[in-house]
């Protein structure tokens, strides 16, 4: 698990005039945390401008607060409270939360965050590269024991760690509990179980018809029994 003045070092700027990096979105940084929600990357820059480090730092690691300052933000700029992708994983994180006793954490393949995934492009390569490291080291710091991959780009990018990092190595389907779905192992013999689903902007507030597979195979994956 990670100490806040870790966290705060992993979201410092690289490069002046940027916006923080965002590690991680959970509700205590120093629980057990068992599942990963993983998409490409943050949607909602905050800058050293608009808020302290300090700050920051708290709030990543308030889910609730988080929320809060979200919805506020988004009504300032006249947008909708919720974004579709925000609304999905909501509606994810609070079935996990109800069926589960794991702690849960949010995060990215690339911690910079854009308002859209394309918008990346345009960043220098120092920005990314640090953020696809953060990304790492939080991993790294949890070893969690699921992560649910949303959006092909980011299984595609998942996979692309997993072979070319000496961190982690491929688990066979025969080493799995189920069948149809892959994983990896940390250096130290654990397996990370890894479930796809469609990105979670579809999902709206409890998934729909595009995730019904996903959730019927989703109580086989958790870390812990689900509870009655």
């Amino acid at each position: 698990m990670l100490e806040l003045n870790e966290l705060k070092n992993m979201c410092q700027p690289v490069i002046d005039g940027k916006a923080y990096y965002r590690p991680l979105l959970c509700r205590d940084l120093q629980a057990t945390i068992s599942i990963f929600i993983v998409g490409i990357n943050p949607a909602t820059p905050i800058t050293p401008e608009e808020m302290d480090l300090d700050t920051y730092a708290r709030l990543i690691t308030d889910y609730d607060a988080f929320i809060e300052y979200y919805r506020d933000l988004r009504r300032q700029r006249g947008k909708t409270r919720l974004s579709p992708t925000r609304t999905g994983i909501n509606g994810l994180t609070n079935w996990l939360q109800a069926n589960t006793d794991v702690g849960i954490a949010e995060t990215n393949m690339i911690s910079y965050p854009s308002q859209k995934p394309k918008e990346l492009r345009n960043e220098p390569e120092a920005v990314i590269e640090r953020a696809k490291e953060i990304f790492i080291q939080v991993l790294l710091n949890y070893r969690p024991k699921l992560i649910i991959a949303h959006g092909r780009e980011t299984l595609k990018m998942l996979g692309e760690m997993v072979d070319t990092r000496n961190e982690f190595n491929w688990v066979r389907k025969d080493e799995l509990q189920q069948d149809d779905f892959v994983g990896f192992s940390y250096q130290n013999g654990e397996i990370c179980s890894v479930l796809p689903c469609a990105h979670l902007r579809y999902h709206g507030h409890s998934g729909g018809t595009r995730f019904t597979q996903f959730y019927e195979q989703l109580p086989g994956f958790l870390p812990t029994a689900v509870r009655p």
